[in-house]
């Protein structure tokens, strides 16, 4: 499957690390019975990306990126972020990943 562009943040953005931020993206599929939309975020360094939100079926949602795992092994980072489309029970991967970089700033407001 193709995967679910992310239309917010933009590419290259910097995002809050003390606030939570409104994620939000498109996809040109329909979803089915037991599938949903997984946010993930990771570190270069990561061996992989880490979800850091419930699946979903909404085209956005409300995350602190300073709560998230890789933010508390790497801090105020440049980090990559992206939307699957995964199968729920039993979990799979289904669509490609499209991830973006953005980068965390305490003070970005």
């Amino acid at each position: 499957l193709d995967a679910p562009q992310i239309t917010f943040p933009i590419p290259r953005d910097t995002v809050g690390s003390n606030r939570e931020t409104t994620v939000q993206w498109t996809w040109t599929g329909t979803l089915g019975p037991n599938q949903a939309f997984q946010m993930r975020f990771w570190h270069a360094t990561d061996p992989a990306p880490m979800g850091i939100a419930p699946p979903t079926t909404d085209y956005q949602q409300v995350v602190n990126f300073g709560l998230t795992d890789a933010y508390r092994v790497h801090g105020e980072n440049t980090y990559y972020l992206d939307v699957i489309v995964v199968q729920i029970e039993p979990y799979k991967i289904l669509s490609r990943s499209a991830p973006i970089q953005v980068t965390t700033d305490p003070n970005k407001r």
